[in-house]
């Protein structure tokens, strides 16, 4: 009988380990998951920069240099197919909205694609351009990259 106690002590003592061992894990997932999940993360600081303010001033440069023209009203839009953003240069998925603009300029008809949210971010600062009312736009007339 007492080897038969011993097992059950045995047992029991592995089964309390296991168990801080799942509880330690399960700590650990969670950490990890919120390391990896961005929207778990901290942020906010001044040396942060927001992806999109980033695309934004990009966008305006590039209007105001003339390497992008405004963005005009009409498009077409529909499941990606793997085209190349001119707004952001990724690549529009089929999981995404592509939009396909046509711009004329000097008799010549380009094709462009842009993602809806890199579109918007386009047309509100070709607007911003037209109405004078970019903020910073007086700070990169005049300034090169």
């Amino acid at each position: 009988m007492s080897v038969l106690i011993r097992h059950i002590e045995s047992s029991r003592y592995l089964i309390s380990r296991n168990r801080a061992m799942i509880a330690a894990t399960r700590q650990l997932i969670a950490c990890n998951r919120r390391r990896l999940n961005p929207w778990w993360g901290f942020s906010g600081g001044s040396d942060e920069q927001n992806p999109v303010d980033e695309l934004r001033l990009s966008v305006r440069q590039r209007l105001v240099r003339g390497d992008l023209v405004p963005a005009p009203r009409r498009v077409w839009a529909g499941r990606g197919t793997g085209q190349r953003c001119v707004v952001c240069a990724r690549e529009i998925l089929a999981s995404e909205v592509e939009n396909e603009i046509s711009v004329r300029s000097n008799g010549l008809e380009v094709t462009l694609w842009a993602h809806l949210p890199c579109l918007r971010v386009w047309r509100d600062e070709s607007d911003a351009l037209e109405h004078g009312a970019s903020e910073l736009l007086g700070d990169f007339r005049g300034a090169t990259p």
